[in-house]
């Protein structure tokens, strides 16, 4: 259940991710996005305990696709944040 739950924490943290871009917290969502990450890869190796941890593997396959998502989000909040300071210190 405790693995299961963590599992689950990553769609969780994904939301948290997208909703501090959407307020333009691009920093605390970067942070947010590595605690994701980080979760992602230490719950990696269930998958080979599939049998023992019901559907491990499948959410863990569902979790790739959230981190992928966020990574894409945060990178391009990062980038237009950069580019926003830019054009500004030639204004």
């Amino acid at each position: 259940s405790y693995i299961l739950g963590l599992l689950d924490l990553i769609g969780e943290l994904k939301r948290n991710v997208f909703d501090n871009i959407r307020i333009g917290k691009s920093k605390e969502a970067s942070r947010i996005f590595e605690i994701m990450e980080n979760l992602y890869l230490y719950l990696y190796p269930f998958a080979m305990y599939d049998k023992l941890v019901k559907e491990a593997r499948k959410k863990l396959d569902v979790n790739r696709k959230l981190i992928e998502d966020a990574r894409s989000a945060v990178t391009e909040e990062v980038r237009r944040a950069h580019l926003i300071d830019s054009i500004n210190k030639f204004k």
